[in-house]
């Protein structure tokens, strides 16, 4: 029976309890938790899978094996599957309106698992019981190493941009909260962070600094994504069943399976996460095509699109002369700070922004957020200092015009 296709399932017990489709990236997860202890750190654009990995990653130290049975992890691997626990905060559920209402969320969030672990806390300081916590069940499961996941820890800062003196309090708030982690690894058996924005190690969160990035690491470019052999061998009934339909393309040309294949190539893949290393298709785009019976359509851009990068863009004026081609400095990516892009408390109307953002800074911001992506990188030379961008594909493309026609 073909497996269902889900856009908006982001559990991965649901996913497989429901029959349907998951991408198999567990030899990825496999090698980053096969190590006995382990602290990790990556960036990816929006809907590109980063809270069904989290939930993966959850599902695995809770040792929920039998969900793994057509998996990696499952049949290559000598996973112990030992259950570990667990503290597991999605800032997307937070309400991030207020401080006050962010520490009312994680005071009730954490205090909720120390309850169903049968721990009493007593600390009413969210940084101070978030490392009680952890203290805590290390402890009362026999030193037992605590698994701590984070999905969008980004968005408290991402939410206030527009307000500079705001970004800032949540930035130093967040800073405090998320130092914790760094204070207590003694008791942690392994950590994964993820968001859209990659931190500047010496600004957001400089107490992180024992997390490895693999952002850009060449091991992990395909761990969100996917490749075209992922494509074909997970879709590819479904592109066969196109093929029998009969569907076209934008121009009303009727494609055949391989030429289904190049169209889908040319509007949704890609992204490129590290140098010289195989590019990957957008996963919304990918199962809302088939969802959509085959119509190809902006499906990632009409899922939103940060503020962030609308009021960068109608600050600095950009033109499509400025992303034409264009080279971005190696460094650039290491010295990136969200911040930089808040806005003044006057905002950009009356000209009062504090920071002009240069524009290899933007540059940064388009492939953070998906926009750009790392273009074909020469085996010498550039490489070394520099790296070449691009539009991904035929999608993102068509949408960046758009936005700036309306901008």
């Amino acid at each position: 029976m073909t497996k269902a296709i889900s856009t908006s399932i982001y559990s991965f017990k649901d996913l497989i309890e429901n029959n349907c489709i998951y991408v198999d990236k567990t030899k990825y997860l496999y090698d980053i938790i096969s190590a006995p202890k382990g602290q990790f750190f990556c960036s990816r654009p929006r809907r590109f899978g980063k809270s069904l990995t989290i939930s993966t990653l959850e599902a695995i130290f809770c040792g929920q094996k039998e969900l793994f049975k057509d998996c990696y992890i499952y049949n290559e691997t000598d996973y112990d599957w030992k259950k570990y626990p667990i503290i597991r905060l999605d800032f997307a559920k937070a309400n991030l309106s207020s401080i006050e209402l962010l520490s009312s969320w994680l005071l009730q969030t954490l205090n909720g698992i120390a309850k169903a672990n049968g721990i009493e806390v007593k600390n009413t300081d969210p940084a101070l019981l978030f490392g009680e916590l952890i203290e805590a069940l290390y402890k009362k499961e026999n030193q037992t190493g605590v698994v701590v996941l984070v999905d969008e820890y980004d968005k408290p800062i991402m939410e206030h941009l527009e307000n500079e003196d705001e970004a800032e309090m949540f930035r130093n708030f967040m800073e405090t909260f998320y130092q914790m982690i760094k204070g207590y690894e003694q008791y942690e058996r392994f950590v994964f962070m993820t968001g859209v924005i990659k931190f500047a190690k010496l600004s957001i969160f400089s107490k992180l600094n024992s997390l490895t990035d693999i952002s850009m690491d060449r091991k992990y470019a395909c761990m969100f994504g996917y490749t075209e052999d992922e494509l074909e061998t997970y879709f590819g009934e479904y592109i066969e069943a196109l093929n029998k339909q009969g569907i076209y393309d934008e121009n009303r040309n009727k494609l055949d399976y391989a030429s289904i294949l190049t169209t889908l190539k040319r509007w949704y893949d890609g992204f490129r996460f590290s140098p010289r290393e195989e590019s990957v298709y957008n996963p919304v785009s990918i199962g809302s095509f088939f969802r959509n019976e085959g119509i190809f359509s902006n499906y990632w851009f009409e899922t939103g699109t940060p503020k962030v990068l609308i009021k960068t863009m109608q600050q600095i004026q950009i033109t499509l002369d400025d992303v034409r081609d264009p080279i971005i400095s190696r460094d650039t990516f290491s010295v990136f700070d969200i911040t930089e892009f808040a806005f003044s408390s006057d905002g950009i109307k009356n000209g009062n922004s504090r920071r002009i953002i240069g524009k290899q800074k933007f540059l940064q911001l388009l492939y953070q957020t998906g926009y750009m992506t790392l273009g074909d990188v020469p085996e010498d030379g550039l490489s070394d200092s520099y790296y070449p961008m691009r539009f991904p594909n035929k999608e993102v493309r068509d949408s960046f015009k758009n936005m700036l026609k309306n901008i």
